[in-house]
């Protein structure tokens, strides 16, 4: 296999550092004065071209690109992918569907014209023949999708409604780009129709098969390396693989990779483990260092000394002029006709006018096919880059004066709780199947979970674990049961393992639970009797998973007759996530939620300095209601005031006809045994109403005290 020599190696290194350092520098200088990274980063590769680097120092210019050239090109393509898969990644299928009527409409108003002006154009004024006035055309129609995802990802503008609509337009105007280009190469060989009608076809047939099978692929992919995988970074390993293979598959059908990354990042946006950990780091490892280097070498591709005169000045100006107001104006009747109202129009047509990534890679192969001449190129280059100086600020005004509709509004805000909210974090849940351990119980909740989740279209994997290789005919009933909750809810999708013959039960247990978020598992009081006791006691205590304790005496929990659910809350995380767990459950139930404050006599000031419950902030309860406006549920907040919790919270209990409790605590026992606080333990004896108690890992939470006492 062929390789670099010692000589080439460290002319790639040396490139890579200034191409980077250079493109980082001035992109935060960009920042600074208010314009985009990638602003900074285009400049950066304009200095680096033949038109200020290749003047003042040929030579240098020449040992940087000629032979570190084919691998920088490497880095580069590995950039523009990454960032098309990042767009995807924010593309949400629900709000585009909802959108549909004005992206396709703003696609098409500002596809079609631009091809007639590009043409135009290049016959007037740079005297091309038909067939190369034809891909000026084409040029201009692209939307530079990976600078438009880059501005809106910097700007936190992703899930507005016109950016799902950006995105979009911008992604079909890039799919149909390469179809035209695919069929201007034809052309040449004569036959433009059969290369038109195949290049459809396989567009169609890959979106078919995406939807169908990759959706598939990329689900079983995520939870077989997250679930399995001994590294963390394994995850993002795969990710970029993915990326890989997805844009080498459209890359092989002729459609080009950019879009098969934008595809697979459609499919992530929705798959198991893509957690916001994870995509934190994808963005991290793209814009730190691909992104930089492929915005960097786009703007070195541009030679300013062929703008020498004052008539080819003119050219550009007219060009920058005719494809901007044709491309904004039109895209913006587009989008006005699909439904878009007020500024929202302008702002959509602003965007879809983005410049700087993806249609100079158009241009550049245009320019190898011979059908830009270099002038072409360098005049549309100069084009783009003076796009990308006005285009940030032109968004930014029009946000500023289209505020998010009502609607818009609370979407977003649901959206934002969502990320936050913990329920939203539980993929994973592990149901050990022992008898002791009452997993009819498990079930009985996560009957009600799995329906919330659906519902959100968040995927949740329930794994039973047998404790025997035949199942005892509790086992079974659980798992019946279990079967039903997976065919009820699409997102949902059931597992069984199996413990070995000869492997320990707790020892099993604890293996599984670290590959879980949640364990589930259930108690029955019993009279005289601790009720964590035995096996129950040593999950809680010793499985590095949350753990959630169903309590019901009567071995069922009576949803049907559940009508007002129980949070105590004092502002700890604990607490917070047990409430968030109640407003799943009070929404899938239809119950009222009731969050109870339990606070000491405030005319006792060192008592309720001292008490175990101190009161929860009037900043952590806003945070705590904010959290539920995404859930559909009546709730109230009800303050008590006593030394006691635990005897306030029965009393709450009686007064409020409470019919389920649900208890956000941490273990801080240090011996053999779980410690749980003294309200837990005064409730978990005599509570007249089931409780769901839940025992939270969360490293936050391990120095303070139990959510309620």
């Amino acid at each position: 296999m062929p390789s670099l020599d010692e000589h080439q190696l460290i002319g790639f290194l040396v490139a890579l550092t200034v191409v980077i350092l250079l493109a980082r520098l001035l992109g935060e200088l960009a920042r600074r004065v208010g314009q985009p990274e990638v602003l900074g980063q285009l400049v950066a590769g304009v200095l680096l071209g033949p038109s200020v680097l290749g003047v003042l120092a040929p030579n240098v210019r020449g040992a940087l690109f000629t032979d570190p050239g084919l691998a920088l090109s490497g880095v580069s393509w590995m950039g523009a992918l990454l960032v098309l898969m990042v767009a995807g990644l924010e593309v949400d299928l629900g709000v585009l569907r909802a959108h549909l009527r004005p992206g396709l409409l703003a696609a098409g108003f500002a596809i079609l014209p631009s091809l007639a002006a590009g043409w135009v154009f290049a016959r007037l004024v740079f005297g091309a023949s038909a067939g190369a006035a034809a891909f000026l055309g084409i040029v201009l129609s692209v939307t530079a999708i990976s600078v438009v995802a880059a501005l809106l990802i910097e700007r936190g503008q992703t899930r507005r409604e016109f950016a799902q609509v950006l995105l979009a337009g911008g992604i079909t105007s890039e799919l149909c780009g390469w179809v035209f280009v695919a069929v201007a190469a034809a052309a040449q060989q004569g036959s433009p129709l059969p290369a038109a009608g195949r290049a459809l076809a396989l567009a169609v047939g890959f979106f078919v098969a995406a939807v169908v099978l990759g959706r598939r692929l990329v689900d079983r992919a995520m939870r077989a390396v997250a679930d399995t995988a001994v590294s963390t970074a394994a995850p993002l390993s795969l990710v970029i693989v993915l990326t890989l293979g997805f844009a080498a598959v459209t890359e092989a059908l002729g459609l080009h990779a950019l879009l098969g990354a934008f595809v697979f990042g459609v499919l992530l946006f929705r798959a198991p483990r893509a957690t916001p950990a994870l995509r934190e780091r994808v963005r991290v490892v793209t814009f730190t260092v691909f992104a930089p280097v492929f915005f960097a070498l786009a703007g070195a591709q541009v030679d300013l000394r062929q703008l020498g005169d004052a008539g080819t000045l003119a050219g550009v100006a007219l060009l920058l002029a005719v494809a901007t107001v044709v491309k904004v104006a039109l895209t913006a009747v587009g989008a006005r006709l699909g439904g878009f109202h007020r500024l929202r129009p302008l702002l959509v047509g602003v965007g879809m006018n983005a410049k700087g990534g993806s249609d100079i890679v158009v241009a550049i192969v245009g320019h190898q096919l011979g059908l830009l001449s270099g002038l072409a190129y360098t005049s549309y280059t100069v084009v783009a880059i003076i796009t990308v100086l006005f285009t940030p600020t032109a968004l930014r005004v029009l946000e500023r004066r289209s505020p998010a509709s009502g609607a818009e509004q609370r979407r977003l805000e649901k959206e934002h709780a969502s990320a936050r909210a913990y329920t939203s974090a539980v993929e994973r849940v592990l149901v050990p199947e022992a008898a002791e351990l009452y997993p009819g119980l498990a079930v009985d909740v996560l009957e009600n979970l799995a329906l919330s989740q659906s519902r959100a279209s968040r995927p949740l994997d329930i794994t039973r674990l047998r404790m025997t290789p035949k199942a005892t005919a509790h086992d079974h009933g659980a798992g019946l049961r279990a079967s039903q909750v997976l065919s009820s809810a699409e997102s949902v999708h059931l597992f069984d393992s199996e413990l070995g013959r000869d492997q320990e039960l707790l020892a099993g247990i604890e293996e599984a639970a670290a590959r879980h978020d949640l364990t589930t598992i259930g108690a029955r009081p019993r009279p005289g009797q601790p009720l964590l006791r035995g096996l129950a006691e040593a999950v809680v205590h010793r499985c590095r998973s949350d753990v959630l304790v169903v309590v019901a005496p009567e071995g069922r929990l009576p949803w049907k007759s559940v009508r007002r659910i129980l949070v105590p809350t004092n502002g700890l995380p604990a607490a917070a996530a047990a409430a968030d767990l109640g407003g799943v459950l009070a929404e899938a139930t239809d119950a009222e939620l009731v969050l109870l404050n339990v606070t000491a006599p405030r005319a006792d000031a060192a008592t309720h300095a001292e008490s175990p419950l101190a009161p929860a902030s009037a900043v952590h309860l806003e945070d705590l209601l904010r959290l539920l406006t995404r859930l559909d549920i009546r709730r109230r907040r009800r303050v008590r005031h006593g030394h006691f919790p635990g005897d306030e919270i029965l009393s709450e209990i009686t007064e409020s006809e409470v019919d389920l409790v649900i208890l956000g605590c941490t273990d801080r026992g240090h011996d053999a045994r779980p410690y749980l606080g003294d309200t837990v333990e005064r409730l978990l004896s005599a509570a007249p109403v089931p409780l769901l108690l839940l025992v939270t890992r969360d490293p936050s939470t391990r120095h303070l005290s139990t959510a309620v006492g």
